[in-house]
Formats: structure tokens, sequence, C-alpha cells
């Protein structure tokens, strides 16, 4: 767990609860406003980043659709 950054880790938690509350997955707005951050870039850098540590794996459907995320590893 020492290889993902406190941030990571708050959106990690933040997909997976997310998920379990409403059976989707959040989208980027969703996500950079449940963790209180105006940049949909730095969301994405991070969820490519957690996608590299092995945790998720993600990718987007279509235009304007959200992205379908697979949690992989868990805290």
């Amino acid at each position: 767990m020492d290889d993902i950054t406190k941030r990571e880790k708050e959106l990690l938690l933040f997909i997976i609860k997310f998920k379990q509350v409403n059976g989707y997955t959040p989208t980027v707005r969703e996500m950079s406003k449940g963790l209180c951050m105006g940049s949909r870039s730095t969301i994405i850098s991070m969820l490519n980043h957690l996608e590299e540590k092995g945790y998720i794996e993600f990718k987007k459907r279509k235009e304007r659709q959200p992205y379908i995320i697979k949690v992989c590893k868990f805290l």
C-alpha cells in the first residue's frame, strides 16, 4: 500500500463506496466533486496511476459516457 499516494487512496475508496451505494461507477465530475477537486485532468491522471499500479482497470465506453472502472486490488 506504500505505492499509492494519499489522494489516490481517497479516490480508490470513493470509487468503491460510490459503486456500492449507487450500483454504478462515478463519473469524473462526481469523483472531482466528491474529493473537492476542480480539475478533471488531475482525476484522469490519478486513475491512470491507479491502473499502472494494478489497483483498477478503466476504459471509456463512448463519447459522453462514464468510464467503466473495475477495482482489481483492495487496500
